[in-house]
């Protein structure tokens, strides 16, 4: 997927809100497009996410949230041993695909740098290959902090500055 990438961890301190909502605003655009198509172009990412997906112990009836979330593959997969899974996703077209094929699931729009829920709601935090699309890490990793129950644990996979063309490849 071409998603346009100019992700966060490449940007310029300096950037007003204005160009940071039209900025995601595009991103979300372009995953909006490929929705119907992702599952079946997005291998890599299948497999980085079950590898970091193997790292976090759910316990039944936990609350868990998936930033990026995309189609929810992964998300019905976090929900898998009784958890009560939310995912979180920037891109409305890719939450409806999620919404249409796993409707026991809750699913709702917002940025990773603005998390749309109260302090301490989850038991854990999963994200694979969405933060890098946060303006600012420093921003998103305290939201992340906020939305974690005292012992909560997230489990991030992010890319990194550089590491684009090795995914592609």
């Amino acid at each position: 997927i071409d998603a346009g990438y100019g992700g966060g961890v490449n940007q310029p301190a300096s950037k007003t809100a204005e160009t940071t909502v039209s900025r995601k605003q595009a991103i979300a655009a372009r995953f909006d497009r490929a929705a119907d198509s992702y599952n079946q172009v997005a291998g890599v990412q299948a497999r980085i996410a079950a590898d970091a997906r193997s790292l976090l112990h759910v316990e039944p009836g936990s609350r868990v949230l998936d930033i990026g979330c995309a189609t929810g593959r992964e998300t019905i997969l976090l929900a898998k041993n009784g958890a009560q899974v939310t995912g979180l996703d920037i891109a409305a077209d890719m939450l409806q695909k999620a919404q249409r094929d796993y409707p026991s699931l809750t699913f709702k729009e917002g940025d990773a740098d603005a998390l749309p829920f109260s302090a301490q709601q989850f038991d854990a935090v999963f994200s694979s290959m969405a933060l890098q699309w946060s303006d600012d890490p420093a921003t998103a990793m305290p939201e992340i902090a906020r939305v974690l129950k005292p012992g909560g644990r997230a489990q991030l996979a992010i890319m990194v500055a550089g590491s684009f063309h090795e995914l592609i490849q």
